[in-house]
């Protein structure tokens, strides 16, 4: 479906330095990570990334949001920090326990980390 839009397949990135800044976050607080993409070629880029978030019955549910659409170059690179709210609303309950967050390129996965939700201290 990218396609029809102008996004090339994931492959022609490259994608290094997928990390987070800690493997624990506590509800209320923010879950930081970082990564940077090097393009092999020429090529328009859609970034996502999805939380599997703990449900209250203990199964996970994943929630995509998006970091950006751009346009690179061959070779070049760009480097990303996000930081991602664990901050109760009225939208969405969080629950301690094990998460993910996988990061998304052109529709595909590209890299999954796992960390850890604290209750409120």
């Amino acid at each position: 479906m990218l396609d029809i839009f102008g996004f090339a397949d994931a492959g022609c990135v490259k994608v290094t330095g997928f990390a987070l800044e800690d493997e624990c976050v506590a509800i209320g607080g923010n879950l930081a990570f970082s990564f940077t993409v090097v393009a092999k070629k020429a090529a328009r880029i859609r970034l996502e990334y999805g939380i599997d978030y703990v449900k209250a019955n203990g199964t996970q549910s994943r929630k995509i949001f998006q970091i950006s659409e751009i346009t690179l170059q061959e070779n070049e690179k760009r480097s990303y920090t996000k930081k991602h709210s664990f901050a109760e609303v009225s939208t969405r309950n969080h629950y301690p326990g094990p998460h993910s967050v996988t990061l998304i390129v052109n529709g595909t996965a590209v890299g999954t980390l796992d960390f850890e939700v604290l209750p409120i201290a």
